[in-house]
């Protein structure tokens, strides 16, 4: 052990002088070496690196490699801005590009640098451990299997989340006394992986799969079929050692070839000058369906070099998403020929101007509402049953023409229909023409929430699922808002008629000169097989139906409010500070998340699955009050403190779903057959309410002790079905969650074999795969798995917070 270290001291003072680095055996060497692509997180490296050279000064840098995509131009330039400045001469050295590296390389370096995004196995990590450098990297797939300083995250796609946890495990490396780091390389050397039990598991793997597949067959093959099968389908994927780990681990010039189960053969290859690292070529077909996201149209490289300088040199760089966002969006304006275009694609407080139109149209929907309610008599039965009855018809009609209509027509028609609420609202119409018209009307707003933020709609999911999330509280703040417009008097409504007018003009002009993703992405088509693969929204979906059946008990705290002998001197006042209320929990909540990103996901998963409705605490409020008038300040402080609660659950329910459905168009088709449910719903809660108490109309006609035990009474049943459904949902979400994306693959992969004939098709692609399974286990390296002593290393494990401490693998 000691003469190897003393190697390792030489070959870092080697390396040091080989790319102009301060010579100093006490500096502590980092080197990544590989593509400059998203999947490595080159662009991590490149945010974390003046942070890193800042803050250690015995720190030091090297990277490697070609650029293979935008976030290694971005990574490029920003690693050129860092070689210019004067404190960090002697410390970094930077190649972007092709390089002969020699092996001291390995030998030299501290540390390993792998912030991967993804990585299915991963082999840098070892040839680095066997060289005795540990690792600092992610907990991410295949990696974290060699001693090394590591971080997990909850959300991948927040690069500021991923920043801060880089920045814990780097400070964690530079922090660790030498005497650890020198346990770590030499345990770094004895990393030996296990074939064995990696072909049990794989074996076992393909055996779940192939028998996983079977069930869903019309027809199973027996072991004689399957054998003649597999005289039928040819020679093996893969046929030998040679063949497969040839351009992997073979040295063009070597005679010896390094063997996976030998980590002294890395070590004696120290003398080898060069090393070329091959890459097989993968293919990758992807079986396209109607639910897929949209595809941009690709951006020039040399525009995307252009733009990146351009911003890094204006500063505007929080992380290379945004940024290669910005540029992408930029070039696709320029191809843009209506102005107004242009102008609405522009950015303001981080939001671009198309955005902001189609978010005001959707708030201020309910003002349009609030005056047709407080012109015509809403307190009759036809319009207590005839209103969400024709929301139900409506709502889908409206999905239905998104299928067909370009968005920014759709939303156009939209905002241009308001016209039919705010005309009767002010002149007058009768129960029946008022309820259609709100039926048709307030369906249609849904649809700005399903084509806003079309621009930011490929990247960062949980973002677009917090600003929707977000919208969709402060409409319901608005509800409260407007709602204060149904009592005012009649010259108030027509004092708000200008206001009125502009908030249906303005967007509705704006939208008709949308840029291109709002004009040409329509839904593909209406389909909920989806929703039957991922309980979390059954279940979900189902809860939020279920509780519209306490909508009545939901909703009549205001009635029981103004019975005596309580007294409520003015209802608008009431109402606004309800609204207020709502919008300050909704916001407060949105910041959080955005600051805290990484408590975002376990914080919605309880709030979203774990959270009592609301309306029982009202009721319960109002039965335990007793007509004691002393105590109508309590009343009053637990109604603002459920409606917050209520704003605040609605908000992480819309940022659970949408990020688990992860893809707009499925959301769109949830949340259009929940709405409709929901709907009935709410029609059968006014039956349920006259059922319970025995009395027709019991808003109007109850006393308030008895209004209260019936509002509690009819909204029991529902409310416990609702939280049995939520918890239920509780212990899918991690999982489902998490796995969208190869769950659509799945899908998709499943749909393309069912298409196959099962004799001729599908029976040789499976025996294939055993084949090849075959092969590999035969001549593979471990590629694919952990050591069965790391993996009982790894789970004795805490890791403190889940997600913030860096874990140390010794």
């Amino acid at each position: 052990p000691s003469e190897f270290l003393v190697r390792r001291a030489e070959a870092k003072l080697a390396v040091q002088q080989r790319y102009g680095l301060v010579q100093s055996s006490s500096a502590r060497l980092f080197v990544f070496l590989g593509r400059w692509v998203k999947q490595k997180g080159m662009d991590y490296i490149a945010d974390v690196a003046g942070w890193m050279l800042d803050n250690f000064e015995d720190a030091q840098l090297v990277m490697i490699g070609p650029i293979g995509d935008p976030y290694g131009s971005y990574a490029e330039r920003k690693m050129q801005m860092l070689q210019q400045v004067e404190r960090f001469e002697g410390r970094l050295f930077m190649h972007a590009g092709f390089l002969v590296v020699p092996n001291e390389v390995k030998l030299g370096c501290d540390f390993c640098l792998m912030p991967s995004r993804d990585e299915p196995f991963g082999y840098v990590d070892i040839e680095f451990a066997w060289f005795g450098a540990p690792t600092v990297g992610s907990f991410r797939g295949g990696l974290a299997k060699v001693p090394g300083f590591y971080y997990r995250i909850y959300n991948s796609d927040s690069a500021s989340e991923t920043q801060e946890a880089l920045k814990q495990a780097i400070a964690a490396a530079m922090s660790a006394p030498p005497s650890v780091l020198a346990t770590m390389s030499l345990n770094a050397r004895q990393s030996v992986f296990s074939v064995e039990g990696w072909q049990q598991e794989l074996r076992n793997v393909y055996a779940l799969v192939l028998d996983r597949f079977k069930a869903q067959r019309p027809r199973r093959r027996g072991a004689s079929e399957m054998e003649s099968t597999r005289a039928s389908t040819g020679a093996p994927l893969v046929h030998s050692e040679d063949e497969m780990l040839g351009p992997h681990v073979g040295r063009p010039g070597s005679k010896r070839r390094m063997s996976w189960n030998d980590p002294d053969a890395a070590l004696s290859m120290i003398s080898i000058e060069t090393e070329r690292e091959g890459h097989a070529g993968v293919t990758s077909i992807v079986i396209g369906d109607a639910d897929s996201e949209f595809l941009k149209q690709e951006v020039g490289e040399l525009d995307i070099q252009v733009g990146v300088d351009r911003k890094l040199s204006e500063g505007k760089a929080p992380n290379a998403m945004v940024l290669l966002e910005e540029v992408e969006w930029e070039a696709q304006l320029a191809r843009e020929k209506d102005p107004w275009a242009v102008k609405l694609g522009q950015s303001y407080l981080g939001v671009y101007l198309i955005d902001w139109m189609i978010s005001l149209a959707y708030v201020t929907g309910p003002l349009c509402s609030a005056i047709l309610l407080g012109q015509v008599p809403t307190s009759s039965s036809t319009f207590e049953v005839l209103e969400p009855i024709s929301e139900v018809v409506f709502g889908i009609a409206w999905t239905l023409a998104a299928c067909r209509v370009q968005p920014n027509i759709l939303m156009t028609a939209v905002v241009f229909c308001r016209l039919a609420l705010v005309l009767p609202g002010l002149c007058g119409a009768p129960p029946t023409v008022a309820a259609l018209c709100l039926g048709a009307v307030s369906t249609g707003d849904p649809v700005f929430i399903y084509f806003n933020f079309m621009a930011n709609s490929v990247g960062d999911v949980s973002k677009l699922a917090i600003r929707t999330g977000l919208l969709m509280a402060l409409r319901k703040a608005s509800e409260w808002f407007f709602l204060a417009v149904v009592n005012a008097p009649t010259w108030a409504r027509w004092v708000l008629f200008v206001p009125v007018l502009l908030c249906i003009f303005v967007p509705g002009v704006a939208l008709l000169s949308a840029p291109a993703p709002y004009r040409d992405f329509r839904l593909p088509a209406l389909q909920l097989k989806f929703v039957t693969k991922q309980r979390v929204l059954l279940l979900l979906g189902a809860a939020s139906v279920v509780g519209y059946l306490a909508f009545v008990p939901s909703t009549a705290f205001l009635r029981f409010r103004e019975k005596q002998p309580y007294s409520l001197s003015s209802l608008t006042a009431y109402c606004v500070l309800l609204g207020v209320v709502v919008a300050a929990a909704t916001l407060a909540f949105a910041a959080y998340i955005h600051y805290r990103p990484g408590n975002t996901l376990p914080l919605v998963k309880v709030l979203a699955c774990c959270s009592v409705p609301a309306v029982l605490l009202r009721c319960l409020a109002m039965v335990e009050i007793n007509q004691s008038t002393e105590l109508t300040w309590a009343l009053d402080l637990l109604v603002m403190i459920s409606i917050a609660f209520e704003a605040v659950y609605g908000m992480a329910s819309a940022v659970a779903i949408l990020a688990t459905v992860g893809s707009r168009w499925r959301f769109i088709v949830f949340t259009c057959f929940v709405g409709a449910s929901a709907s009935l719903c709410r029609a059968a809660s006014y039956g349920i309410v006259e059922v319970t108490a025995s009395q027709w109309r019991p808003l109007e006609e109850a006393t308030p002790r008895i209004l209260a035990w019936n509002l509690l009474l009819a909204a029991v049943i529902p409310s416990v079905c609702e939280m049995a459904l939520k918890v239920a949902a509780f212990f899918y979400f991690d999982r489902e969650a998490t796995a969208m994306l190869t769950t659509r693959r799945q899908q998709q992969m499943m749909r393309y074999l069912k298409k196959q004939d099962p004799q001729q098709e599908t029976a040789p692609l499976i025996e294939q795969g055993r084949t090849a399974t075959r092969s590999l286990v035969e001549v593979a390296s471990p590629l694919a798995s952990r050591t069965s002593s790391a993996i009982r290393s790894f789970a004795s494990m805490e890791f403190a917070s889940r997600c913030r401490t860096p874990v140390v693998a010794p």
